[in-house]
């Protein structure tokens, strides 16, 4: 049932009006994309201007390596990445970690 759904959704996205939307988007926003999507390409350069032109403190892209379409499923470290973008003044300071390891004594 999902299947369908899924590609339905991609059938009817309208890509335009995503882009006019986030460059309307005056909040803090973090955009978050899997490398490796098989249903959105990865978004150009001129694409990321386009989103990010006078906004680059409000509006932040991040590209997860090795990741597909659901980043909240597929990254292990989505949760720290949401709590920083929650918790940090400056977004822009935002970063993929590596992987978070308890030291033991």
């Amino acid at each position: 049932m999902a299947a369908p759904a899924l590609a339905l959704s991609v059938d009817l996205f309208d890509a335009g009006h995503m882009l006019d939307t986030l460059r309307l988007i005056s909040t803090p926003t973090l955009l978050v994309h899997g490398q490796d999507d098989p249903l959105m390409p990865v978004p150009s350069e001129d694409v990321l201007h386009y989103i990010t032109v006078d906004k680059e403190d409000k509006l932040v892209p991040l590209l997860l390596p090795n990741v597909r379409h659901f980043p909240m499923l597929e990254y292990d470290q989505f949760g720290r990445l949401l709590m920083d973008f929650l918790e940090l003044q400056d977004i822009g300071a935002i970063s993929i970690k590596e992987r978070w390891r308890r030291r033991t004594r």
